[in-house]
C-alpha cells in the first residue's frame, strides 16, 4: 500500500469538506468523502453503511425537528496519525437560519487512506 502525502493536512481537509458538502446538502459529495463500510457511534447506536448508496442524511428531519440550517467546524485535534490512519477530535457546531448556535457536539472521527482516497470510515460523536 502506498502512503499518503501528508496524512494530517489531507484528513483535516476531507473532516471540513465533509461538513462543506453537508451544509451544502450534497449527498453525492457527502457520499464521497466517506470510505466504506463507514459507521458511526451516537447516542448507543450503532449506524453502518456498506456501500455509497446506502448512506444518506435526513437534511429534512433535521431542519423540521431542530431548527437547523448549517454546521460549523469549530476544531480539529489530530490524537493519532499515521501513513494510512488519522484519528481526530473533532468539534462542530449547529445553527438555526437566524445564526444562534443550538447545538455543539464532540467526536472522534477515524479517517483512513484506502486506494489512494482518504475518506471518513468511523465516527463517533456525543450529542451536546
Amino acid at each position: 500500500m502506498d502512503a499518503a502525502p501528508d496524512p494530517i493536512s489531507e484528513a483535516k481537509a476531507v473532516a471540513n469538506k465533509f461538513l462543506e458538502v453537508f451544509n451544502a446538502r450534497d449527498m453525492q459529495s457527502n457520499r464521497d468523502v466517506l470510505n466504506y463500510p463507514s459507521v458511526m457511534l451516537v447516542a448507543g447506536q450503532f449506524i453502518k453503511w456498506d456501500r455509497p448508496e446506502d448512506y444518506s442524511i435526513p437534511w429534512d428531519r433535521l431542519t423540521e425537528s431542530q431548527g437547523w440550517h448549517h454546521s460549523t467546524m469549530d476544531s480539529i485535534d489530530v490524537v493519532q496519525a499515521g501513513d494510512d490512519k488519522v484519528h481526530l477530535a473533532v468539534t462542530f457546531s449547529r445553527y438555526h437560519e437566524d445564526g444562534v448556535k443550538y447545538a455543539t457536539h464532540h467526536g472522534l472521527w477515524v479517517l483512513t487512506y484506502v486506494d489512494g482516497h482518504w475518506g471518513i470510515q468511523c465516527r463517533s460523536n456525543f450529542r451536546p
